[in-house]
């Protein structure tokens, strides 16, 4: 799946799910930098939609402070 954020700005693709105890969590791979990737929690709160037929998962990424 490819991944973007709620502006539409494109994050990444999904190349793993990791199962955890409370959630899994999505790993990213950034597509301009193959050795970056990107870790987002499936919660409701992050991820916003999930479309199959077009191949596309949107997130709202989550600010640290």
């Amino acid at each position: 799946l490819r991944v973007i954020d709620d502006n539409q700005k494109i994050l990444g693709v999904l190349i793993e799910i990791i199962s955890t105890g409370a959630n899994d969590v999505y790993v990213v791979r950034d597509l301009e930098d193959e050795s970056k990737e990107m870790l987002i929690p499936a919660i409701p709160d992050v991820i916003l939609k999930i479309d199959i037929e077009n191949q596309t998962m949107v997130v709202k990424p989550q600010e640290w402070a």
